[in-house]
């Protein structure tokens, strides 16, 4: 069996190996899209900007999603803390919110 050559996470890997550069740019402040422009102006890097910012908010500042939190950051409190000890499991129960409920006839008063 052959083995295929070709683009396939040729771009991971160029970000992988620069990603402790890329971290050291990043935390003095450079603007990510600066980081990319000068990554790939100097041929170091072969991918587009979306992706490399993905990157850079997977490997280095968090998780996608979670902008809040860099992924090398510890939280000194134990896992079960982040979640708010406060918070109804069913607002609309525990509140007394109806749910909506949609009148199929309009009101004689509005028309």
């Amino acid at each position: 069996m052959a083995v295929e050559t070709g683009k396939n996470r040729l771009g991971k890997f160029q970000f992988l190996a620069l990603r402790d550069e890329v971290r050291q740019m990043v935390e003095s402040g450079l603007p990510v899209n600066y980081i990319w422009q000068q990554l790939t102006d100097d041929k170091r890097l072969d991918l587009s900007y979306a992706q490399f910012s993905r990157y850079v908010r997977r490997y280095i500042t968090g998780k996608i999603g979670d902008k809040s939190k860099p992924a090398n950051q510890t939280s000194s409190n134990s896992s079960s803390s982040n979640k708010p000890q406060d918070a109804p499991a069913s607002p609309s129960r525990d509140l007394g919110i109806k749910s909506f409920q949609h009148k199929t006839q309009p009101d004689d008063d509005l028309i």
